[in-house]
């Protein structure tokens, strides 16, 4: 993986499920305050974006915090950096794989909430991963290629909809969201504690960076490209971001805290295709 393919593959182990599900309980515990949210869950991520860069310079084998954390403090610290890997992975890519079944049945209009057909479609995704991972590097790097500029499109063509609904009909609807706010509202008065627990709540669309390192012997001079390439995805990902949940806030606040659409952005447009 060269240079640019490093920087795509970051961006799409960062866009996963997160910045798709997580508007609807940032913006409930915040309200217009949510852009703020997402900003301090960026700067914390770039932080540590950096961090995981620098060390990148210094190891260049596989295996990410992992590798780090054994060559700075030993086998044992190692170990024990790796189990807490391999659980809190499981954990994070179990809830997005079922996010993804759950976002695919809605669109075509199944149940998502259909036990049956959310295993069904779990077992039938698994299946495809294993495929994909099964055919090489190659086909690999271009999936993953593909795939991240079908989500980038995606969270773009979401920006460009709402500047050019805005600029057409002249109305700014983010102070509606104060409508929700206070006393009886469907979102509490904000608060130091609330404001940080949004923050948590952001960063998780923000995680994932730290997985990129995890094969950088399958990259081309990794002590050399993935200290670039990481914070350059971090920066990326942190403006598209904002500018998503800014351009949402002003078009339908209200929707994206009230819907029950799995894929709360959906929920913004009245217009099915967008």
């Amino acid at each position: 993986m060269g240079f640019w393919s490093i920087v795509l593959f970051a961006i799409n182990s960062i866009i996963g499920s997160g910045i798709f599900l997580t508007p609807g309980s940032v913006v409930s515990m915040v309200g217009a305050k949510a852009p703020l949210a997402y900003l301090g869950a960026a700067i914390i991520a770039i932080v540590l974006a950096i961090s995981f860069a620098s060390a990148a310079k210094y190891v260049s084998k596989s295996g990410g915090a992992y590798a780090y954390a054994k060559a700075s403090f030993g086998d044992r610290f190692g170990f024990y950096m790796g189990v807490v890997r391999y659980f809190s992975a499981s954990v994070a890519w179990g809830v997005m794989a079922v996010s993804v079944i759950k976002s695919t049945l809605s669109i075509f209009g199944g149940n998502p909430n259909d036990f049956r057909s959310v295993s069904i479609g779990f077992v039938i995704l698994m299946i495809i991963i294993t495929i994909v991972n099964f055919l090489g590097e190659e086909f690999f790097t271009w999936v993953n290629n593909l795939s991240t500029i079908g989500k980038l499109t995606a969270l773009v063509i979401l920006i460009i909809a709402g500047v050019s609904i805005l600029l057409v009909t002249g109305q700014n609807n983010f102070s509606q969201i104060n409508r929700l706010t206070g006393n009886g509202g469907l979102i509490p008065s904000v608060t130091t504690s609330s404001f940080v627990m949004a923050m948590v709540a952001a960063f998780y669309a923000f995680t994932g960076f730290e997985s990129v390192s995890s094969g950088s012997e399958d990259m081309i001079k990794p002590e050399k490209n993935l200290p670039r390439a990481i914070p350059l995805a971090i920066i990326i990902i942190s403006i598209i971001y904002i500018g998503t949940i800014s351009v949402a806030m002003m078009i339908n606040p209200v929707a994206i805290v009230k819907t029950n659409q799995v894929v709360a952005l959906a929920a913004v447009f009245s217009n099915r295709i967008l």
